[in-house]
Order: C-alpha cells, then structure tokens, then sequence
C-alpha cells in the first residue's frame, strides 16, 4: 500500500525511514519546478505539480495507481491539513483518521471558539470585518488579532490600549489573500477568509504547548513544552523545551486541562498540537494543529527526551496498525529546540554556518540542524513571514535546577552561533 506525502521535507528522514518500517510505500508530490535530489534517495516515487490541489493530486496519483492501493495521504504543513484530509477521505483505504468534523473545528478557529464558547477555556473573543471595524471599539485591555485560517502565526498581532488598533487590524488584514489561497480545501461558507478577523482577549500568563496522542486505547498525553521566550508583538516563537520546567502540579493542571479539551473536540486519532495559556487563575486555549507541532519537530523533542517514537506511532495510526508499543519511554532528558530568527529581515548576506569544532566546544549538547535558507534569499519578518530559516536541536542529561539554567544558556550563545546576517 501507498502512503502519500504532501511536501514532507526530505530533512525529516525519520518520517521515510518509519513509514517503509510499516512496510508502506511512499509517493511524495510537491510543488515547484523541481523535485529535490534527496527525495529520490528517500521515497519510492516523487512528482512534482505546478499547484496543490484535490484536483491536480488527485488525478496525478490516480494516473499512477488505483484507488485500492493507496492507503492515505500525510502533511506536516497545517495549511495542508484540510487538504491532506479530504484526499484521505476520497481515495484512501483502510486508515485510521481525524474526523472530518474535527479537523473543519480545529482549522476554522471561528469554529473553533464557538465550540469552546460555554467551556471554561474560551477568551472572550469577537469576530470583525470591513463592515463593522469602524463600530469596533478600541480596545481598553490588551488584545490579539487573528486570521481565522491562519499558521505558523502569520497575521497574529497582540496589541495594547495605547497603540494604534486599526493599523494593526490592516497589518493582519494584508496577509489575508495569501492565507485564503494557501489553505485549499476548506469549508469556509460561514465568513469571508478575505475579509475577516478574530479579536480575542488577550491572556496574562505563560504559553505552553502540549502534545497529545489518540489511538484506540484512548488519549496520551506525550509532553508539555515550554516556550523559553516570545518575541512580542508577533508572537515569534524562538524556542520549545520538553519537559517545561514545571512542577508536578502544574503538570497535572496542564495535562489534565489539555486532556479534557482533546475530549471537546473529539479528538479521535492521531496528534493534536493544543497551544494554552495559563496563569494562577485559568488555562485557555490559544490554537489547536492537528499535526506535529514546534514548527513540525515535536517528534525531536519528545524521542530527544523520553524516546517515544511519535513519528512511527503517528503513522502507525494513520495506516490503521498498532501504535501503542512505540509510546514506550527509555529515557528522561531535556529537548531544546532553537528556531533561527529572521529578526527584522532583508536580503541574506550568508548562512549561519558555525564549524563542528565550534559547536563542540561551546555547545556539547548539540544533536544537530538544519538550514533552509541560502546567501541572497529575501526573507521577511511578520506579519508577511517568509517562513523559518532553521533550527538546531539541543539534548541536554538529566532534569535538574541545573539542567535548565544551562538550556538558557544554550539559547544565548544559539543566538549569537545563528545569527543571520543581511545586506
């Protein structure tokens, strides 16, 4: 049987690596003019469209297979994840997926707040367009702007009572085109993606992330990350470090609050990013990503620091086999996930390329990285993000006072080890 992979980055070999381990093929489609040369090495058949679409996928994938060989289709993107469902639901066969409810709830997050409306975990929240900005009022607490289709956090603005409200409601509201033509199969019939925002409250607190799992024995809660720092006001997430540096009430409060919204949202199989926000009063929810989350890296970090092997039971679950044996932890560490930051952008004068031997010597606990971006690429910060230029994952032994003080070192001399250089 066949497992379609919609743009899986040929970086994340694990994920070719797991799947033939089940003992499924993969064809993997994207987009562009060219299909990357390690591709070929990783999947057993590749394709290149001029666009992603049901349309154009489906009928190049039904040219080269019928519709009984294919088992189901697979993105990391969450701008896919409508998409890469209704492919599933079309032409797949014998899987085990998020219903088609559950991923039109977590997508549409106009929906989504609805759902939550009569639950403790909702903001307050109103929704706003070209004809009622005007008779909105200017907020008097903090608030935050969202594109109700919106990923990886274009388009979010926080913004206080002292600043300008209607700007940054047209900062949020110029990404909104690229947004609506990105996120392609997905029933927005209840507003117009074009012209069309959330206000939400704003949530005093800290930001967590927390990553469940659903598989017939029920939910899991794999791990809670903590969000070393936020760049305000675009919420530029610069780190995540599993296991959050919590204690074991606050983990049961978090796991337990996150448990119940998995709950809500019938969360039946498969992974659920779930984003909250939390202070000594209250947790709300912030996002939820049907996908793996920490810019698609969570399975880094929870088999970084446990050993679960997420990737593998991810797929085992889509394809309708047994997951629960690869949930099993080995090992208890920390993971650090390090984003590259774009910072104010421009043209790239040269990639961040630090010698092994450098690496070494100032940052032992470094597992490896990845760059995405080339000298003379334009990149571009939010709202209109260009997207993230790359990362380095860190492991760290033990978990201990210690141990955490040295994950925010490691995140200083990252910063200074990565730092991008423009023209």
């Amino acid at each position: 049987m066949w497992i379609v992979f919609i743009e899986i980055s040929p970086t994340f070999e694990r994920a070719f690596h797991a799947a033939h381990e089940l003992g499924l093929n993969i064809l993997w489609v994207g987009e562009g003019k060219t299909i990357p040369e390690s591709i070929t090495n990783l999947a057993d058949k590749s394709i290149i469209l001029n666009s992603l679409n049901f349309q154009s996928i489906s009928s190049a994938v039904l040219e080269l297979f019928s519709k009984n060989e294919i088992k189901a289709f697979w993105s990391l993107k969450d701008k896919h994840v409508p998409l890469a469902s209704r492919l599933t639901y079309e032409l797949g066969n014998d899987y085990r997926y998020p219903t088609k409810q559950l991923v039109h709830n977590t997508k549409n997050k106009i929906a989504l707040r609805k759902l939550f409306e009569k639950t403790e975990y909702n903001p307050e929240y109103a929704i706003i367009d070209s004809s009622t900005i005007l008779q909105h009022p200017f907020p008097l607490q903090p608030v935050v702007i969202k594109p109700p289709l919106g990923y990886a956090s274009i388009g979010v603005e926080k913004v206080l009572p002292s600043e300008d409200f209607k700007a940054a409601v047209f900062r949020s509201s110029s990404v909104l085109n690229n947004i609506a033509t990105s996120v392609n199969d997905h029933d927005v019939k209840s507003f117009n993606p074009l012209d069309t925002l959330l206000i939400e409250q704003y949530i005093d607190g800290v930001e967590y992330s927390v990553e469940v799992f659903a598989n017939e024995t029920g939910l899991h809660c794999l791990g809670i990350c903590g969000k070393s720092e936020m760049k305000a006001p675009f919420f530029e997430e610069v780190s995540y470090c599993l296991p959050a540096d919590i204690n074991e009430d606050l983990y049961s409060k978090i796991s337990g609050a996150a448990l119940k919204i998995a709950q809500i949202i019938n969360l039946n199989s498969g992974m659920a990013h779930i984003e909250l926000r939390v202070n000594s009063r209250e947790i709300k929810v912030l996002d939820i990503g049907l996908r793996l989350g920490g810019s698609g890296l969570t399975h880094d970090l929870i088999y970084l620091s446990s050993g679960i092997d997420l990737v593998k039971a991810v797929l085992a679950e889509i394809s309708n086999l047994p997951s629960e044996q690869y949930l099993n932890s080995t090992h208890t560490s920390i993971a650090l996930l390090y984003l590259i930051q774009v910072e104010h952008g421009g043209t790239l004068a040269r990639t961040p390329n630090p010698e092994l031997n450098i690496l070494n010597e100032k940052l032992p606990e470094y597992i490896r990285k990845e760059i995405f971006v080339n000298a003379n690429d334009k990149l571009t910060s939010y709202p209109g993000y260009s997207g993230l230029p790359g990362f380095v994952l860190y492991q760290i032994n033990k978990r201990t006072i210690d141990s955490y003080k040295r994950c925010s070192d490691i995140i200083t001399i990252s910063k200074d080890l990565f730092r991008l250089d423009f023209l």
